[in-house]
């Protein structure tokens, strides 16, 4: 019964809370789009480093947008708090040229991404069941993912270690195999934000 009484209320200040979810989440869409954009630039070695400092860019937009949002739902505060953790702490270790903590970032990132991903999922339910649940499934997704591109990115070595293949050749491949993987993702990502948009607009 309270349950039930506390999904209401929540639904109710989803809907009291129109205009800054379409706000916000309009944001993220438009940073979203950037971010396939430099994941694709990031491939060309000429340009990779311009990608990267507008990634930064756009990730600290992502941030401010996801803060915004912690008036609808408190998950995004908790997802704002990880990816600054992350990007502040990478930039940190750039300057200093470190790779210590590199898996502490790593897991900011991935706390993060969850509950990005899980508000969405909460802020939809009311609107699109199917959206809500593919919003939860995303997260996984991404989770598998990642997964197969650490396993992945041994396999140049071994192939190369027993076959005699050029090493750069294999890493040059699969690197453009896994950029490929990020920026489905991403596309998913951008259209079930433009889903969330129209929810909300209907």
């Amino acid at each position: 019964m309270e349950n039930n009484k506390e999904t209401t209320v929540n639904i109710a200040n989803y809907d009291s809370q129109k205009e800054v979810i379409t706000k916000w989440i309009r944001i993220l869409f438009a940073c979203q789009i950037v971010k396939i954009l430099t994941a694709t630039l990031n491939a060309s070695a000429a340009i990779g480093n311009i990608a990267g400092r507008l990634s930064r860019i756009v990730t600290i937009a992502i941030i401010i947008a996801l803060f915004n949002l912690s008036v609808v739902n408190e998950r995004y505060r908790k997802a704002a708090l990880f990816y600054g953790i992350s990007v502040g702490g990478g930039i940190l270790l750039a300057l200093l040229n470190k790779n210590v903590f590199v898996m502490v970032l790593s897991i900011c990132s991935i706390v993060a991404s969850y509950h990005e991903l899980n508000a969405h999922s909460e802020i939809t339910a009311s609107k699109d069941a199917k959206l809500s649940a593919r919003w939860h499934s995303l997260f996984y997704l991404d989770m598998f993912a990642g997964i197969m591109v650490g396993v992945l990115s041994i396999i140049p070595m071994i192939i190369a270690a027993f076959a005699g293949v050029d090493t750069d050749l294999l890493i040059s491949i699969f690197s453009i195999v896994l950029a490929l993987i990020n920026i489905v993702l991403e596309m998913l990502h951008v259209v079930y934000l433009k889903k969330t948009l129209v929810s909300y607009r209907d």
